[in-house]
């Protein structure tokens, strides 16, 4: 995730996400296609290493 000039949050590898009510927990959902540069998915479960 990155902020851009005007200051609109955007995502990378993430297509959208969202908080809870209290904002301390966060869930991002990952773009499908994207790899890392040794080719291997950068799905959820490579994330959350």
């Amino acid at each position: 995730m990155y902020m851009n000039d005007p200051g609109d949050i955007r995502g990378c590898i993430a297509e959208s996400w969202e908080h809870s009510d209290d904002y301390l927990t966060w869930t991002f959902h990952i773009r499908g296609g994207v790899t890392f540069t040794n080719g291997s998915p950068c799905d959820a479960a490579a994330v959350e290493k």
